[in-house]
């Protein structure tokens, strides 16, 4: 066997950083993370000013979950190459997987007035924003990529998305429309418009891009959960059942399909049984998980059946998800969403005396929890004038009225275009007596709808 000689020029490849940066590209590319983390390192060791040795070291990390040392490579891969946008962009992802939310919008903020032009910036803000639960400026971050780039169906995606999430389903179906005409062959833009147009009872156009969805992926669950739920809008109870099992079936992992087959199953009298024994097995499945024992518990209202077995006393389905809601809330005091659901079940037992000042202090909460959210100060102190007469923590009714007016104006205050406050406050003033406030009032929310 003849042995080819190795050139001095081969022999000293393995000490050049180019190739070695290149040998650590291909290990990432093939997903051997530590190879590529031990060769990024090794060359930081020779060279540790190499900016792009930085920025794949941070790639590596964020891929193998290792978030904290991802965040230090990319902070000195940022500081070395200031004009890579990608530094930035995944410095956020490693802070946001550290739970620094907020180190990672300021690394986007940042990124948004150095790169003014890069349309990916504003989109990796919408669904860090998005995930923060500001959803408002999440879809002002998703409107100015698409205006950026028109034809980001990604973009186009994720902000339709939002409206649909939010009710929005107009507007919903007139952002999907472009994310579906920029990339036709993306099954969750066509399962989202299909959602779109369900919102909007457009019932067969939605099953035409929902049943499409599904052809272009087949082995996507929740395709299968939001086609059931329009064939449930449609009262087509028993495709929409065929459609949330085979959804378990493909991912019963997802607590969103397996919740969803609990509702499909409670809607029928003659499957509540079943429905709410399954409920009991996904609280089982995840014991900590704030929105299965929400969801769970607005199927116990919603059904308003016997909850109960062998070992556990028969408790009405609304008393069974007020205990849940409690549990919940001990877990997340400071959870909005599960103190106005706990309000809307004390509602459903019930109102006046004891129920009213339990939904009170639940509203309480959520002011004490948003105290610059104009919409809770309104409901709050819509409760308090719907409340007067009917509790008993406050003896004169006029108490009442005047913790209304106190909420009502804070909620003007906070947002001078609150129609609805501002009759509110002024049936509160007349309630009170007070009737030239009242007519004052009423001439403000005019002006406010004319300047509108």
């Amino acid at each position: 066997m003849v042995k080819i000689p190795i050139s001095s020029e081969e022999k000293n490849k393995g000490d050049n950083p180019a190739y070695r940066l290149t040998a650590g590209a291909r290990s990432l590319e093939s997903r051997a993370f530590q190879k590529a983390i031990d060769i990024f390192v090794s060359i930081l060791r020779d060279e540790p000013e190499n900016g792009n040795a930085y920025l794949n070291l941070g790639k590596a990390y964020v891929q193998m979950g290792r978030m904290q040392e991802a965040v230090n490579a990319l902070l000195k891969a940022a500081e070395l190459l200031p004009g890579n946008v990608e530094a930035y962009l995944l410095l956020s992802q490693a802070y946001a997987g550290t739970g620094s939310h907020d180190d990672a919008l300021m690394t986007l903020r940042k990124a948004e007035s150095l790169f003014p032009d890069e349309p990916y910036v504003p989109f990796k803000l919408g669904m860090l924003l998005g995930e923060m639960d500001r959803l408002n400026e999440s879809a002002e971050a998703y409107s100015k990529a698409v205006t950026i780039k028109p034809e980001f169906a990604q973009a186009h995606n994720n902000l339709g998305a939002l409206y649909v999430n939010c009710g929005l389903y107009l507007m919903g179906v007139k952002t999907l429309e472009k994310a579906v005409e920029f990339d036709p062959q993306n099954p969750i833009c066509r399962d989202n418009y299909g959602r779109a147009l369900a919102g909007l009872r457009k019932f067969d156009l939605a099953i035409a891009q929902q049943l499409e969805s599904i052809r272009l992926n087949p082995g996507r669950a929740a395709t299968h959960r939001h086609i059931a739920d329009t064939y449930f809008k449609m009262g087509n109870r028993e495709l929409a059942l065929k459609a949330i099992r085979k959804a378990v079936e493909l991912n019963s992992d997802d607590p969103a399909n397996c919740l969803g087959l609990s509702e499909v199953l409670t809607d029928q009298f003659e499957d509540q049984a079943e429905g709410l024994k399954l409920c009991k097995t996904w609280l089982k499945k995840w014991p900590e998980d704030i929105d299965v024992i929400s969801r769970v518990a607005m199927i116990y209202t919603a059904s308003r059946a016997t909850y109960g077995g062998k070992d556990t006393l028969n408790i009405n389905g609304i008393e069974k998800a007020e205990e849940l809601l409690e549990q919940a809330l001990k877990k997340a005091p400071d959870n909005v969403r599960l103190h106005k659901q706990m309000v809307l079940t004390i509602q459903n037992r019930g109102w006046g005396g004891e129920y009213t000042e339990r939904a009170l202090r639940h509203l309480s909460e959520v002011v004490r929890i948003r105290p610059d959210d104009p919409q809770a100060h309104f409901e709050l102190g819509e409760c308090y004038y719907s409340a007067r007469g009917n509790v008993n923590i406050y003896s004169p009714d006029i108490e009442c009225l005047q913790l209304a007016e106190q909420s009502l104006r804070k909620a003007i205050r906070l947002d001078p275009c609150m129609l609805d406050a501002y009759e509110c406050l002024a049936k509160t003033y007349e309630a009170l007596g007070w009737d030239a406030l009242a007519q004052d009032t009423r001439k403000q929310a005019e002006s406010v709808k004319n300047r509108e």
